[in-house]
């Protein structure tokens, strides 16, 4: 149980970004560009890199290039989980509101 905890905990300390969560629930429809995300989530493709870089050596997200550019994808079953949950409910909030 300590280790699932654990486990937990870092994914949530991974989603306690607002920006990590823009991208992941962008990777929740598929592959995408570092261009493409960074566009979606209104960020430098710097900052973009910076975040996936993150989420990539954490194992939230993999990658395959094609030339010169790279693709992301969603590669936790469990994140996957999560963020589909979060992304249904507050998208249903917003737009509510």
């Amino acid at each position: 149980m300590e280790g699932s905890a654990q486990s937990a905990a870092r994914l949530l300390k991974l989603l306690a970004s607002e920006q990590r969560l823009l991208l992941l629930c962008r990777l929740i429809e598929g592959e995408a560009s570092v261009g493409t995300l960074s566009t979606h989530a209104r960020m430098a493709q710097s900052a973009t890199s910076q975040h996936l870089a993150k989420m990539r050596a954490e194992g939230l997200v993999e990658t395959r290039r094609d030339a010169q550019t790279i693709f992301y994808r969603l590669a936790d079953p469990a994140a996957m989980r999560v963020l589909s949950l979060l992304c249904d409910i507050y998208s249903h909030e917003v737009a509510a509101a």
